[in-house]
C-alpha cells in the first residue's frame, strides 16, 4: 500500500477531481479528512469510503473563511497530529468571469478567495503540522490556465497562475523542513465544474480536437498523478508542476 500509515487532508472532497483523489487514496490505504462546503455530497463520498473498507471523516468548511478554517484546525489538530499530505482542489471556475475591464471587483475578490485564499489558509494552519511529519507534501491544484491564461475568465487565470509561484516558494522555504511542495496543473477534465460551462458541443469539439489524445480527461487520470506525487516514490520531486490535459497546451 504507497499510502499506508499517512493521513491526508482533501479539499472540495464532494465531487469531481476531489472525490476521485480521496477513493484513490482510501484504496492505498491512507486515513482521511475529507473538506467542503456542500456536506450533503461531501457526506455520501464520507460514507462510501468508510463502508468500502477505509478510514474516513469529513467536515463542512468553507475554505474562504478564516474562522471555518481555523476551527477545523483546532477540531482535529490532536487527534491527527500525523497529517501528512494536504491535497488543495477546492476551487471556482465562474461562468460571470469576464475580460479585465469588464470584471466586476467583487466577482474578482470572490474567484481570488475561492482559489487563492483559501488554500493559503489551509497551508498557514496545517504547515506546522505537515513538518512535524517526515516527508510530507502540499498538493495544490492549478490548471492549464497557470500558463496559458484564459481569453474570457481573467480572475480564474491569475488565481490559478499565482498559485506556481505560491507553491514553489512554499517548497523553497520549507525543503529544509522535508517537505515537499507541487501543483498539478489539469486541462479539461470531465467533471460537474467543467459541465457547467462546457454546454456547447461545438466548443467541446474545439477542445477535442485541440487536444492530442483526442478526449476529456477523468478524474481518475488526476487522481493517479496525485496518488504518485503523494507518495514516497516521488520523495525528491518538489517546487515542479505537472500538466494533465492530454497534450492541449502545445
Amino acid at each position: 500500500m504507497r499510502l499506508k500509515n499517512k493521513t491526508a487532508l482533501i479539499t472540495g472532497a464532494a465531487q469531481g477531481q476531489g472525490e476521485a483523489v480521496a477513493k484513490r487514496f482510501s484504496k492505498e490505504n491512507c486515513n482521511l479528512i475529507l473538506v467542503d462546503k456542500n456536506i450533503k455530497k461531501l457526506q455520501e463520498v464520507n460514507d462510501s469510503i468508510n463502508q468500502n473498507g477505509g478510514s474516513s471523516v469529513c467536515y463542512q468548511v468553507d475554505v474562504t473563511n478564516h474562522n471555518n478554517v481555523k476551527n477545523l484546525f483546532d477540531k482535529i489538530k490532536s487527534g491527527f497530529d500525523n497529517i501528512n499530505i494536504l491535497y488543495n482542489n477546492a476551487g471556482v471556475y465562474d461562468l460571470n468571469d469576464a475580460p479585465t475591464g469588464e470584471l466586476e471587483i467583487k466577482k474578482f475578490d470572490k474567484i481570488v478567495e475561492i482559489n487563492l485564499k483559501g488554500v493559503f489558509l489551509f497551508c498557514h494552519y496545517f504547515i506546522p503540522i505537515l513538518i512535524q511529519n517526515k516527508n510530507s507534501v502540499i498538493l495544490n491544484v492549478g490548471s492549464v490556465a497557470s500558463y496559458a491564461g484564459d481569453m474570457n475568465a481573467h480572475a480564474y487565470a491569475a488565481s490559478k497562475g499565482s498559485m506556481l509561484a505560491f507553491t514553489r516558494s512554499i517548497a523553497n522555504y520549507y525543503g529544509k523542513y522535508g517537505l515537499r511542495a507541487n501543483v498539478i496543473c489539469p486541462g479539461f477534465i470531465d467533471t460537474p465544474m467543467v459541465e457547467t460551462f462546457m454546454n456547447d458541443m461545438n466548443i467541446k469539439n474545439q477542445i477535442i480536437n485541440s487536444t492530442m489524445l483526442g478526449r476529456f480527461g477523468t478524474p481518475d487520470d488526476v487522481a493517479s498523478l496525485a496518488l504518485f506525487l503523494a507518495s514516497d516514490e516521488a520523495s525528491f520531486i518538489t517546487g515542479s508542476n505537472y500538466v494533465v490535459d492530454g497534450g492541449l497546451i502545445k
